[in-house]
């Protein structure tokens, strides 16, 4: 695990380098909890004062959020407030909805001109649509619901371009692996926070991992949550029509599992079944058991198949709520997935400015002395620590820090710094 102290460098882009882009296609933990800021400089402009909080959030721009989920990356925000739910989801569907970004391309057609191009490309152009200026809302409803009807596996922006045009824009897919965790400052967090970040991990990685353990039976809290995480995946893909993770599902491996792994596998089974009436799918399924079972384990599990309920997205969800010891009204009020934005109707047609102070000027003023020295500090890795000790019982989890031994010796120097001191 890489630890970036944003309190030291007060910025996200030390001398221009993209601290967050040095980690595409990895997980990213933000800490989003609101601070108190606390200007350092006269001269260094800050509109906010000492009572205002601002969060990490502030100091990023949404739009290379956007980017990074694009590229394969998972984002957990964790440790936010419960009051800033509202801001938070705004937050989210910006980042899906690209809002921050411009356009690849633009072109000007007509709504069924639309969805014959949507059909042939997948990409980040915004159509314009002329339309009658008393009339845009009611047409922006159709072209939604025709947009949801012939791609339900895709989200879109429809928003008024002016009075006598409304545009359309492609957001990210369903697979984007974003989630927002509130706190309730209760020691059970722990849970929800291991089974989140299994689950942002990719769907191949959570099968690859769950193989071996299938195999030894070991460890059954990461095996409960590796299952109800990809059962979960299986359901939303079902949702949008896709089939790309069921079928990576189904073709994985070779091994053979015991009898212990068979509540386990069933489970994503069933998810799988609910279209399984088909008798393609039942033949697919059948064709898995006999590559990992035994002829009596194959009967025994397609007997738990035939008699088990199918298993709905509020079942699996009630799994995952139980598996982070809470119940399900308390698991989906502490926990904000980007699967759950769906395609927008927005009023105004708006590229949202983005942030005018990313906390590069203070850093620059704070440090012009020692530049080049402290840029060293930051290797590869950023600051990488070989030991972490957390004392989860409490509230502030408390850590010991030690550096890798070829790490340079001047960085003990400012890791002693206090990393909210001049906030």
């Amino acid at each position: 695990m890489d630890i970036y102290n944003l309190g030291l460098y007060q910025t996200f882009e030390p001398q221009g380098r993209d601290v967050l882009g040095m980690y595409r296609g990895k997980t990213i933990i933000l800490l989003g909890n609101e601070i108190h800021h606390h200007p350092t400089t006269p001269t260094t402009p800050n509109p906010l004062t000492s009572q205002d909080p601002i969060s990490c959030l502030s100091l990023l721009d949404t739009g290379e959020i956007t980017k990074l989920v694009a590229s394969g990356t998972s984002i957990l925000v964790c440790d936010v407030e419960m009051a800033r739910g509202r801001d938070m989801r705004r937050w989210l569907a910006d980042v899906v909805h690209r809002t921050y970004l411009l356009p690849n391309a633009h072109q000007f057609m007509d709504s069924d001109s639309i969805i014959k191009s949507l059909r042939q490309k997948n990409d980040d152009t915004k159509y314009i649509v002329p339309v009658k200026a008393a009339a845009w809302e009611k047409q922006a409803e159709k072209l939604a619901r025709a947009l949801d009807k012939y791609f339900p596996g895709r989200r879109f922006t429809v928003c008024q371009q002016d009075r006598e045009k409304i545009s359309v824009r492609e957001g990210l897919g369903y697979e984007a692996l974003v989630s927002v965790m509130f706190r309730t400052n209760t020691s059970d967090e722990i849970w929800m926070m291991q089974y989140t970040l299994v689950s942002l991990l990719p769907f191949r990685t959570r099968v690859t991992l769950l193989w071996p353990l299938l195999v030894s039976s070991k460890n059954l809290l990461i095996m409960e949550y590796l299952t109800v995480s990809i059962a979960n995946s299986l359901i939303i893909e079902q949702r949008t029509g896709r089939s790309k993770y069921r079928n990576e599902f189904l073709d994985f491996g070779t091994e053979r599992f015991d009898a212990s792994s068979i509540v386990f596998v069933t489970t994503i089974l069933s998810t799988l079944s609910r279209r399984g009436l088909r008798r393609k799918s039942t033949d697919e399924i059948q064709l898995f058991l006999d590559r990992h079972y035994s002829l009596d384990l194959v009967e025994m599990a397609n007997s738990r198949l035939r008699w088990a309920r199918r298993l709905s997205g509020r079942d699996i969800r009630t799994r995952i709520a139980a598996a982070c010891k809470m119940d399900l009204a308390e698991y989906d009020s502490r926990i904000l997935n980007a699967n759950e934005i769906e395609t927008e109707i927005h009023v105004r047609n708006v590229i949202r400015s983005p942030r005018t102070d990313d906390g590069r000027r203070t850093f620059e003023e704070r440090y012009k002395d020692c530049m080049g020295e402290l840029l060293e500090f930051i290797p590869s890795s950023l600051t990488r620590y070989w030991s972490l000790e957390i004392d989860v019982d409490s509230r502030n989890s408390s850590a010991t820090l030690l550096p890798e031994p070829e790490l340079e010796k001047g960085l003990k120097d400012f890791l002693k710094i206090d990393p909210f001191k001049n906030w």
